[in-house]
């Protein structure tokens, strides 16, 4: 089995925002280009999925598998999305207020 290590981790689940931008930094790719780029695929798979399942079941594979994987597979990328937004937009408001002078948090 071969497993790419992102930031201090092995298994996706456990990989969070800091370890998307300690790889943007190993790789000398700006951190926030890398942070979009997941961003979009996040949002792209579900749908992607969702013609996958689609196709596969028009093809005559068991609902009864396709669609429980199809579903967690959509789970999964929410989950990985909601690690990338969530601290990219509490940094993004940060650096916000910070241009305007605003303290108040």
């Amino acid at each position: 089995r071969v497993a790419m290590k992102i930031g201090d981790y092995y298994d996706i689940w456990r990989v969070g925002i800091t370890d998307w931008r300690k790889l943007a930094r190993a790789c000398a790719i700006e951190e926030e280009r890398v942070l979009i780029m997941l961003t979009d695929m996040a949002k792209a798979l579900p749908d992607e999925i969702s013609a996958a399942r689609d196709q596969a079941l028009s093809e005559g594979l068991s609902e009864s598998i396709i669609a429980p994987l199809a579903q967690q597979l959509i789970g999964h990328v929410a989950e990985r999305l909601a690690t990338i937004t969530a601290g990219t937009s509490s940094r993004s408001s940060a650096r916000r207020k910070a241009r305007r002078g605003d303290r108040s948090g």
